[in-house]
């Protein structure tokens, strides 16, 4: 999980440490702002029981590098109230499956907007105990895995998530068809707009 630490909410860092205990030879790797942060949470974990050397740290890197990096993970876990925005988008561009809880506002609905623009609906845990479920039952079926990152690579090249070409296109005609209402006199109302290969 690459985002902010300020994101990590104790009940999701519970489910990561249990899914370290769950999963011998994992690791579970954060983004880390500060030294602080760091000290906090290897201590969280002490508490729970798990070695800290099976927590990595990454630092700030230029985005190139960054995205490089992310690649090398097997599965992104997803923050909960506060949810992946920006993250769960590279990670998917990179070919790293995500896993998120459906939340009920804004902020933590992106990544259920996201993952189901890519057709990976069944990546979106009901509550935080599917959550945990899922991400344990991926981490312990390397086939499994496998499986759902080629998937994940062929809805790369056939949904919307991706398509900035069929976005453009899309938003266009949107403006177009707005413009038309306008210079007829008509009343704003709802614009639909059929993409690319789909509704």
């Amino acid at each position: 999980c690459f985002s902010q630490s300020y994101k990590i909410e104790p009940s999701v860092f519970q489910v990561w440490l249990r899914l370290l205990e769950g999963v011998p030879g994992s690791v579970l790797w954060l983004f880390s702002s500060n030294p602080a942060q760091r000290q906090n949470l290897l201590q969280e974990a002490a508490r729970g029981g798990v070695d800290g050397g099976r927590i990595c740290f990454a630092e700030d890197r230029p985005k190139p590098s960054h995205l490089a990096r992310l690649g090398l993970a097997d599965l992104a876990l997803d923050t909960l109230t506060y949810g992946g925005h920006t993250t769960t988008v590279d990670a998917l561009g990179r070919g790293v499956p995500v896993v998120t809880r459906r939340g009920n506002h804004f902020a933590s609905r992106a990544s259920d907007s996201i993952l189901t623009a890519i057709g990976l609906e069944d990546m979106i845990a009901a509550d935080l105990d599917a959550y945990e479920k899922l991400a344990l039952d991926l981490a312990r079926d390397g086939d499994r895995l496998q499986a759902l990152r080629a998937r994940l690579a062929d809805n790369r090249r056939t949904h919307p998530l991706f398509d900035a070409a069929g976005f453009v296109a899309n938003l266009e005609t949107g403006f177009e068809m707005a413009w038309a209402r306008y210079s007829k006199g008509l009343a704003p109302d709802h614009i639909r707009v059929a993409r690319r290969g789909g509704t």
